[in-house]
């Protein structure tokens, strides 16, 4: 996890992506942070509940990736999030 966290040293925070469960919801969680690289963004997933027992709903698993196309993807065609994990 140190090496994935060393992609992101001295880059911004350009935006906070995710995606709503419908079109009739307003509250929407973040999903990915995107970086001002644009290549690089962390992935938020949820944690599996029979793996990781800290019974903390807002735990995610994070993961550091660098792909330039699907970073563009996100950042059109995703919603800006606005509510906290």
């Amino acid at each position: 996890m140190l090496f994935e966290m060393e992609k992101i040293r001295g880059l911004k925070v350009v935006a906070l992506k995710g995606i709503p469960y419908s079109l009739k919801v307003k509250n929407v969680e973040p999903a990915y942070i995107l970086f001002s690289d644009k290549r690089t963004y962390i992935k938020l997933e949820e944690q599996d509940y029979y793996t990781n027992h800290d019974c903390d709903s807002s735990a995610r698993l994070i993961s550091v990736v660098q792909d330039e196309s699907f970073w563009k993807i996100i950042y059109k065609n995703s919603a800006d999030a606005n509510e906290d994990i």
